[in-house]
């Protein structure tokens, strides 16, 4: 069975319980409140060791930070991870948008929410060629159409918004866990063929090793002296 963590900031609180079971497949939830970049992994540390994939859903309170610094805390975070647990697989979540706050009306809000959707595309860009750069899954396909499962206050998920933000993170676990399970198998094959070809190598020396030359059942070499001052002495074999 593939055992995956969803871990991350409020966002992804209310989302395990739209998960389908599936046999195969566990997912799991962490969030935390106002979590950020550089807090999640003490708060999943030890958690760790129980999963094969993790799914990192942060960096929507890192607001203040320049993306560099962003992509500084990501490294780190994912470095740590892997330091917890080598075998796992890390995914990163893209930021998603936020919409403006209904609650308050103003075109400075509207500026600000505009600013600040700038700075997470930017991020997710960065985030994406690290993905690639280092081996991770970036998941981003829900980016573009997420503001219209915002809820009033423009930061949280509706309640089609968790439904929505729940679908997605399961099907992407269930690819994630479906291109886990092939590599396995494709190890686990490279892994016999290798140890078939080094059986049949030694076995191949141990052969080569046993080849001598001897004579053939039921015939022998024969060896003529010729007698000294006398008729031919008879042919004398050879064992």
């Amino acid at each position: 069975m593939t055992r995956v963590l969803v871990a991350g900031n409020l966002m992804v609180k209310y989302v395990d319980q739209y998960f389908p079971s599936r046999r195969g497949l566990s997912v799991s939830v962490a969030a935390h409140r106002g979590i950020r970049i550089e807090h999640l992994l003490s708060m999943i540390a030890d958690k760790l060791a129980s999963f094969d994939v993790v799914i990192v859903h942060v960096g929507t309170n890192n607001t203040v930070d320049s993306v560099n610094m962003c992509m500084d805390k990501y490294r780190q975070l994912a470095q740590g991870i892997i330091e917890s647990n080598p075998m796992l697989h890390v995914a990163f979540s893209a930021i998603l948008p936020r919409g403006q706050n209904r609650y308050r009306q103003g075109e400075e809000q509207l500026c600000d929410v505009c600013h600040l959707n700038d700075h997470y595309r930017n991020v997710n860009a960065a985030l994406a060629q690290l993905c690639l750069e280092r081996g991770f899954t970036i998941l981003d396909s829900l980016v573009d159409s997420w503001p219209g499962f915002l809820s009033r206050d423009g930061v949280h998920p509706s309640r089609l918004g968790n439904k929505v933000l729940a679908d997605f993170l399961y099907r992407e676990a269930c690819a994630l866990s479906t291109q886990l399970e092939r590599r396995h198998i494709q190890q686990s094959y490279k892994e016999s063929k290798a140890s078939a070809w080094s059986g049949w190598a030694r076995q191949e020396h141990f052969s080569i090793n046993l080849e001598v030359d001897f004579p053939a059942l039921g015939m022998h070499a024969v060896q003529y002296s010729p007698a000294v001052g006398g008729p031919s002495a008879a042919p004398a074999p050879v064992w």
